[in-house]
């Protein structure tokens, strides 16, 4: 038999996009969630480089090789869709300071 975990979470607003942020139903405050789309763009960026270097420089690796493995293989997907989301950002908020 296998072991089973599950992980609830929740957040104070449902429209939260910081999840990590918000933990024991505290909002934080990061302005990822606020409702001026300029000031979300970038306070999203913000958290997404923030959470792109947390990935790229994890380090509690277990000492079992098969978990390791998926380990690596989800902080590499972590990192590629962080990436991919800091583009589509970083491409918005550039957008907008051109038309400003």
């Amino acid at each position: 038999m296998t072991d089973s975990y599950i992980h609830i979470s929740w957040s104070v607003r449902p429209d939260c996009y910081n999840m990590q942020a918000s933990c024991y139903g505290t909002c934080y405050g990061c302005g990822c969630c606020t409702k001026k789309k300029p000031d979300r763009w970038v306070n999203r960026l913000k958290y997404l480089n923030e959470e792109l270097e947390q990935q790229k420089h994890f380090n509690l690796w277990d000492d079992d090789p098969e978990l390791r493995a998926l380990q690596e293989k989800n902080v590499k997907a972590n990192i590629k869709y962080i990436t991919r989301r800091i583009g589509i950002y970083n491409r918005l908020v550039k957008k907008y300071t051109d038309e400003q």
